[in-house]
């Protein structure tokens, strides 16, 4: 029995790092990785499980909307958009064109004309069920001759509203009253309602917009975060947490989980990448229906951090008081898992 024993010990020592038998490491030869581990996975944490990455405002380009508005009886076409503004509501930003062709073939209607060196068109189509839809294009090659290449089997048209030429562009603001003398305006004629000019408008620009096309309830991360794909985030993650406590966590924010909510609900993907599919970009984006688990950090006190049982050369359990910023004396003893992965330390469960 004593040889039996003998040669177990040497088998432990000799095989240190395969074997539970293996020597756990003093707290103060971790503590100082434990310190980084804890310091680098707040911001881990709060992608993961806080607000997470920054995104863009859900904003729609409003020059994706534009209209033409044809004046037959005093020969003028006014190109236009409508600009939702906060304070004074609906702004109309204009372009006034002088020459202006109207035709029909078949059944596709519209008018061509030139303004500012380019040629823009407006089509309308009248769908099988006689449904009018309007497509507004901009066309930067030579002049058209009422062909139009991007004609699909649906009857339908597509257009990308590009290039506009904004130092040429006329502000003008909705009245109910009686046309502003002397000043630029546009008459609908079915609303009866003038516009005039607002010379010092400052139309509001943005980073990013989005389309009628984009999924509604993800939004765009912003490419300043430093994180362009879900690579990006589970490379960093990879450096703080180790591979086997991610796992689980990359299928709930990359894939979704079902049934672990109290109603058993299926819970969607925090992240996904989204191919525009008329670019063929690849964006990350983030939903904007998911709900913070965590809202603040927590924070620990290495003074009290002492190493407990369980415990050996590849996996240690640490005790520690921790507490919320905003309640530094609500004190809370909790146990940390660090776990040796490839030769370094890497925690094993969460910090929040």
């Amino acid at each position: 029995m004593k040889k039996i024993l003998c040669l177990l010990l040497c088998l432990c020592m000799l095989l240190p790092a395969v074997t539970s038998c293996s020597k756990a490491p003093e707290y103060s030869e971790i503590e100082d990785r434990l310190k980084e581990l804890i310091e680098a996975s707040y911001e881990i944490n709060e992608i993961f499980f806080g607000l997470g990455l920054a995104t863009y405002e859900r904003v729609t380009d409003p020059r994706a909307s534009t209209k033409l508005y044809s004046d037959e009886e005093h020969g003028v076409s006014y190109y236009y958009f409508v600009i939702p503004d906060p304070t004074l509501g609906n702004i109309f930003a204009v372009q006034q064109n002088t020459t202006a062709k109207k035709y029909e073939e078949g059944d596709r209607k519209g008018f061509y004309y030139k303004a500012f060196d380019r040629t823009y068109g407006n089509i309308v189509v009248v769908s099988p069920s006689g449904e009018e839809k309007t497509f507004c294009m901009q066309i930067l090659d030579a002049p058209i001759e009422g062909k139009d290449p991007d004609y699909s089997k649906e009857n339908r048209y597509y257009y990308k509203i590009e290039n506009y030429s904004y130092e040429r562009m006329v502000y003008l603001k909705a009245e109910t009253s009686e046309k502003v003398g002397g000043a630029l305006y546009y008459h609908d004629e079915e609303k009866g309602i003038y516009y005039y000019q607002i010379k010092d408008y400052v139309e509001p620009t943005y980073e990013s917009y989005y389309t009628d096309r984009d999924p509604s309830d993800y939004d765009y991360v912003r490419t300043d975060t430093g994180y362009l794909s879900i690579g990006n985030i589970k490379e960093a993650a990879s450096k703080v947490y180790s591979a086997e406590y991610l796992e689980s966590i990359y299928q709930m924010m990359f894939d979704g989980a079902a049934g672990i909510t109290e109603n058993s609900e299926i819970l969607t993907a925090k992240y996904i990448e989204y191919t525009d599919p008329d670019t063929g970009e690849v964006r990350l984006m983030k939903s904007n229906t998911f709900e913070p688990l965590i809202q603040e950090k927590r924070l620990y006190d290495f003074s009290t951090a002492k190493i407990v049982r369980p415990k050996n050369g590849k996996y240690v359990t640490i005790e520690i008081e921790s507490y919320l910023e905003s309640t530094p004396d609500d004190r809370l003893t909790v146990k940390l898992g660090l776990k040796l992965q490839d030769g370094e330390w890497m925690l094993d469960s969460a910090t929040y």
